[in-house]
């Protein structure tokens, strides 16, 4: 079972995700956690990484999705949950996050989610869902994310009410 699994979704956007990867791998305390992975759910076609990620990456390509689309990240979000947990009863990791490509991290951010979680199974950060992480009974009890909400606010809201409601004492919501 892994401790962390790390998943960022990227939408034809090289060189901001290669900084991301640049900071995680380099600049922050995520190497120092053992048994962890990175995954990264490309939604577009037009898809480098950087030589020196290949190999330290897993890399999903989203082939149902055309690079037309306006995107939908509860969908990227789910993907996360069911490639990072596999199954809620039997889970493959511990800690699933997921996080945008574009955000900034804390040199400390895993020490700190790891922290976190010792408390709560639901964690957010500041910006809505740059950045989320969740053990398996937060996803048991609060569900999948709502793929019928397109417009950001609208699933964030629907997500963490639910979060509120069905899993209130585990959740800590920043946004």
């Amino acid at each position: 079972m892994k401790n962390l699994k790390v998943f960022i979704v990227t939408y034809k956007r090289e060189k901001i995700l290669n900084k991301t990867l640049d900071i995680l791998f380099n600049k922050t305390d995520f190497t120092s956690i053992p048994n962890t992975e990175v995954n990264i759910i490309n939604n577009h076609s037009q898809f480098r990484l950087n030589e020196e990620f290949v190999g330290k990456v897993n890399v999903i390509h989203n082939n149902t999705r055309s690079d037309n689309d306006t995107g939908n990240l509860a969908r990227s979000w789910n993907e996360a949950l069911i490639h990072g947990f596999v199954d809620l009863n039997n889970p493959d990791s511990k800690i699933v996050v997921t996080m945008q490509n574009d955000i900034v991290l804390h040199p400390n951010w895993a020490t700190n989610i790891l922290k976190l979680h010792q408390k709560y199974t639901f964690v957010t950060g500041k910006l809505g869902d740059n950045i989320v992480s969740y053990r398996p009974g937060a996803v048991k009890k609060i569900g999948m994310w709502d793929e019928r909400f397109l417009a950001p606010g609208n699933k964030e809201a629907d997500y963490y009410i639910r979060a509120l409601i069905y899993n209130k004492e585990k959740s800590m919501i920043n946004d």
